[in-house]
């Protein structure tokens, strides 16, 4: 990371600049920001926590598209920070995100949970209930990002049929 990248990235982390971007910031915002930390390789450690609260999480899960919750769980798996609010965020809404949301960002989803250890049956059944629609519309990474998860997630057996559903199209 250069040396402007990592200034910007030391600004934005300040705890005071953190909480208050989260509070005014809008799910698309906080969502890009979050992704940007992370591909930069940036520890946003305070910002990752302001984003982590019970508020912030109502405001990217509720008020946010697919792609502002595949952005901010992605984040947090890649910069490894744990992240309970946010992924019970996505566990109480889970049958909407997946239904709802577009394949990639499903996938995303689904890849950002194994990655971070998060194998709570709630979710990967409502991954695995988008099967069809997957095998429909997934290019192959996203098929693999899906079945990589269910796999990480030892959810394979339980979901053999939508399993074999998807194994196909790769």
């Amino acid at each position: 990371m250069g040396a402007e990248a990592r200034n910007l990235a030391i600004a934005v982390d300040r705890k005071e600049v953190a909480q208050k971007f989260v509070q005014e910031g809008n799910p698309q915002n906080i969502s890009n920001t979050m992704w940007a930390m992370a591909t930069m390789g940036a520890e946003a450690r305070n910002l990752a926590i302001a984003v982590d609260r019970k508020d912030v999480v109502q405001k990217i899960v509720q008020a946010g598209k697919t792609q502002d919750i595949s952005n901010t769980i992605w984040a947090m798996a890649a910069m490894r920070v744990e992240c309970p609010g946010l992924i019970n965020g996505i566990k109480g809404d889970a049958e909407r995100i997946m239904k709802n949301g577009d394949i990639q960002h499903v996938s995303n989803i689904a890849y950002a949970l194994g990655d971070l250890g998060y194998f709570e049956k709630r979710v990967f059944d409502a991954v695995v209930g988008q099967a069809e629609r997957v095998a429909r519309e997934a290019k192959e990474q996203e098929l693999c990002n899906i079945l990589w998860s269910l796999a990480v997630a030892g959810r394979m057996r339980e979901n053999e049929r939508a399993v074999e559903v998807l194994w196909k199209e790769v």
